[in-house]
C-alpha cells in the first residue's frame, strides 16, 4: 500500500472521528436543554385539570382523590398512579388520564349506573348492573329503582361485586328490560318458587322465571302492557315464563248486590 492511500485512509478516519464527536456534543447539549426546559421551566408546568363524566360525584372531589394538585409537571405526572387512586371510589367504573398541549390534564371518568336497590332487612346498597355494591343507605337518591330483597349473613362491602347466582340473575333480567317497563317496576324477585318475579307499582306481578330467553319475554311483555293500557284492564298478574304462549290473570271485580 502507498503512502498517498495510508494518508487518505487516516484523513477519512479523523473526518469521522470528527463527525461523531460533533454528533454527540450537540447531542449532550440538546439533552441538557430539555432537561431544563422539562424541569426548569414553565414549559411544561400543569396549569389546569379538567375533570369530564361526572354525575353522581362532584368534580372537585374527583381532583381531590386522584391526587393530581400533588405535582406541577406534566411530563413526570404519574398517570398510572393517579388512575389507581381514583379506582379505589365505588361509583368509578373506568378512567382515563390524559396529559394535553399548553399544561392540560383531563381527567375522563365512567360512573357505575345503578339499576337496583339491594335491601338487607333495612340496610341498603346501590347495585349496578354487574352486581357491584356502590353505595350504602342510598334512600335519599334512588328510591324509585326496583327493590331486592336478600337475607345473607354477611352485607357487601362497597365496591366489590355481589356475586349470588340468584342475585345476578335479578340484574341481568332489570338491566335488559326496556326503558318503558324498567319504569313500572318497583320490586324483583329472584327467590320466589316461581323463578324471578318482578312486581310494578301498580302491584301487578310479573312471573319471568329463569334468566333467559330475555328478547322473547321483553316483547311478550312490551304487547301485553301496550294491551292493558288500552283496554283499561286491572290484572293481578302476568306469566312470561314461557314467551310464546304468556298467561294473563285479569282481577275478578265484585260488585255489591
Amino acid at each position: 500500500m502507498t503512502n498517498q492511500k495510508r494518508g487518505k485512509r487516516k484523513r477519512r478516519r479523523f473526518r469521522l472521528r470528527l463527525i461523531l464527536v460533533i454528533a454527540l456534543f450537540f447531542l449532550l447539549v440538546a439533552s441538557g436543554l430539555s432537561i431544563w426546559v422539562i424541569f426548569f421551566t414553565d414549559v411544561f408546568r400543569v396549569r389546569e385539570v379538567k375533570v369530564s363524566g361526572v354525575n353522581h360525584l362532584e368534580s372537585e372531589y374527583v381532583r381531590q382523590l386522584s391526587g393530581v394538585d400533588g405535582y406541577d409537571n406534566l411530563i413526570t405526572l404519574p398517570v398510572r398512579k393517579l388512575e389507581k387512586n381514583l379506582l379505589q371510589e365505588p361509583w368509578i367504573k373506568e378512567v382515563i388520564i390524559s396529559r394535553k398541549i399548553f399544561g392540560t390534564v383531563s381527567i375522563k371518568v365512567k360512573e357505575r349506573i345503578p339499576i337496583a336497590v339491594l335491601d338487607l332487612d333495612g340496610d341498603v346498597y346501590l347495585l349496578d348492573g354487574e352486581g357491584y355494591a356502590i353505595n350504602r343507605d342510598p334512600e335519599s337518591k334512588m328510591i324509585d329503582l326496583p327493590r331486592i330483597s336478600w337475607i345473607s349473613a354477611l352485607p357487601p362491602e362497597e365496591g366489590i361485586r355481589v356475586n349470588d347466582e340468584k342475585i345476578q340473575g335479578a340484574l341481568k333480567i332489570l338491566s335488559r328490560l326496556p326503558a318503558g317497563l324498567k319504569s313500572l317496576i318497583n320490586y324483583a324477585d329472584p327467590f320466589n318458587k316461581k323463578g324471578n318475579v318482578l312486581k310494578t307499582k301498580e302491584g301487578i306481578e310479573i312471573y319471568y322465571g329463569k334468566a333467559d330467553r330475555l328478547s322473547d319475554k321483553n316483547i311478550a311483555l312490551e304487547t301485553i302492557f301496550q294491551d292493558i293500557r288500552e283496554r283499561k284492564i286491572e290484572v293481578e298478574y302476568v306469566d312470561v315464563r314461557v314467551p310464546e304462549n304468556p298467561v294473563i290473570k285479569e282481577k275478578i271485580s265484585r260488585k255489591k248486590v
